[in-house]
Formats: structure tokens, C-alpha cells, sequence
């Protein structure tokens, strides 16, 4: 376990050895010195940037990947549960997952407009055709054996939901809502192009204008440093709550 963080760890050891041997090397514009970008992070915080972009990344990021938990998990378990549903489901979602996202962007300014409702709309699509597919995956690796032995003991579909396919996939199914809300602060910068006020896309995208980069560091900084926190507790919790799936 030991060696394995340490080999984690050693990725962003390494950049952050290169970076600072080039970043007083390279010009400004192309890679700023850790000590630009550390006080371009201090100035948003003192200008009272950063935290309200911070909370408006994370909420449109957890409103969306909240609506696709609440349509996946039970679309899944209904396609897993009736031959007919999946029948409809799979293939539309297989033939969507062709479709890059950003294809769904300028429709969906047409059809929803610039405001909060096509950033959410935008971010749950993104993450949707990650997490159904992994559900499916997860539900479809279910033990033959577990199923069979629970329709000998004549369970029907509702109690094979309750009782097999959710237990027997919900450790899988909270790994996979991991990955998927990394998904969303992969297309968040995307998100937050056009009509915004706030959020760490937005700041990026005003550093970019303004030629600062070390403030579009320092917001991307703040990204991964939220997304391994999230993945890390997020792991660790999982790993907590679910020890019996270690001990089976």
C-alpha cells in the first residue's frame, strides 16, 4: 500500500520539479514561476474571485452528476430487470456514445439558451453516457450464481432489485460515480465559456483574455487539487463503509 502512494505521488513530484526549473526559463506567457501563480492565487482570494468561483463550479458539477445518479441507477436496474426497456435503452445509448459532447453544446444554447439551465443540461450529458454504460457493466457482472439461488428461492423482479442487484453492485456503482464526476470537471471548463460570472472555467477562460497565466494555473491548480481530494475521500469512504466486499 505504501509503495503504491508512493508511485501515485510520483507523477506530481516530478512536473513540479520541471516546473520550477523552466518556469523562470520559459516566458511568462507560456509557463508562469510557482511563485506567480501562487500570489495570482492569493490575489483571487483577496478579491473575493476564487471562493464564489470554487462554489459554482462544484454546484454545477454535483447538480448535474446528482441527475444522472437519479436517471441511471434506475434505468439501469429497469434494464437489467426487463428485456423489453433494455431492448430500447441499450442501443440508443451505445449509438449516443459515438457522439462527441461538445457536439451537444451549440444545440443546446439554441434550445435551452445561455443561462444556468444549459450548463447543467450540457454537464449531465457529459456525465450520463459515462455512468449508464458503467452501470450496465456493473449490473451485468453480477454472480450467475447469486441470481440463480435467489429465483429458486422465488424472489420476483422488485425483490431481485432490492435484494440482489443493488447490494451486489452498489460498491462498483459509487466507484464509478468517482469517475464520473472527474467526467464533469473534465467538461466543465467548456461550461463555463459563455454568459458567466463565476466558476473556475470562467476564470481560466478571463485569464486566458487577459494574457495572465498564471491565474489560469492557478485556477487549474485548484481543479486538480479538489478532484484528488473528492477521489481520495471518496475512496476511502468507500472502502470504509463496504469492508464486506473485501472479506467476500
Amino acid at each position: 500500500m505504501l509503495k503504491q502512494g508512493l508511485r501515485t505521488l510520483l507523477i506530481p513530484i516530478v512536473l513540479f520539479i520541471v516546473w520550477f526549473i523552466l518556469g523562470g526559463r520559459l516566458p511568462y506567457v507560456i509557463l508562469p514561476t510557482i511563485g506567480a501563480t501562487f500570489s495570482a492565487f492569493r490575489e483571487l482570494l483577496a478579491i473575493g474571485e476564487l471562493r464564489p468561483a470554487w462554489m459554482w463550479s462544484m454546484y454545477r458539477i454535483g447538480y448535474a452528476t446528482l441527475l444522472s445518479v437519479i436517471i441511471c441507477i434506475p434505468l439501469g436496474l429497469l434494464s437489467r430487470s426487463f428485456k423489453g426497456v433494455k431492448e430500447v435503452v441499450t442501443p440508443f445509448t451505445n449509438f449516443i456514445r459515438y457522439i462527441p459532447v461538445t457536439v451537444f453544446y451549440p444545440l443546446l444554447i439554441v434550445w435551452l439558451g445561455i443561462d444556468e439551465s444549459m450548463r447543467i443540461a450540457f454537464l449531465f450529458i457529459a456525465t450520463f453516457f459515462v455512468f449508464f454504460p458503467a452501470v450496465m457493466l456493473t449490473l451485468e457482472s453480477i454472480d450467475e450464481k447469486v441470481i440463480e439461488r435467489a429465483l429458486t428461492c422465488g424472489a420476483n423482479k422488485w425483490q431481485m432489485v432490492r435484494f440482489v442487484y443493488i447490494p451486489a453492485t452498489l460498491p462498483a456503482l459509487c466507484r464509478s460515480f468517482l469517475t464520473m464526476f472527474s467526467v464533469g470537471f473534465t467538461y466543465m471548463i467548456i461550461a463555463e465559456t459563455i454568459n458567466v460570472r463565476h466558476g473556475l472555467g470562467y476564470l481560466m477562460t478571463i485569464g486566458s483574455a487577459r494574457g495572465r497565466t498564471d491565474m489560469v494555473f492557478a485556477a487549474i491548480l485548484v481543479t486538480i487539487i479538489t478532484g484528488v481530494i473528492i477521489d481520495v475521500t471518496g475512496k476511502l469512504v468507500i472502502k470504509a463503509v463496504f469492508r464486506w466486499e473485501r472479506r467476500s
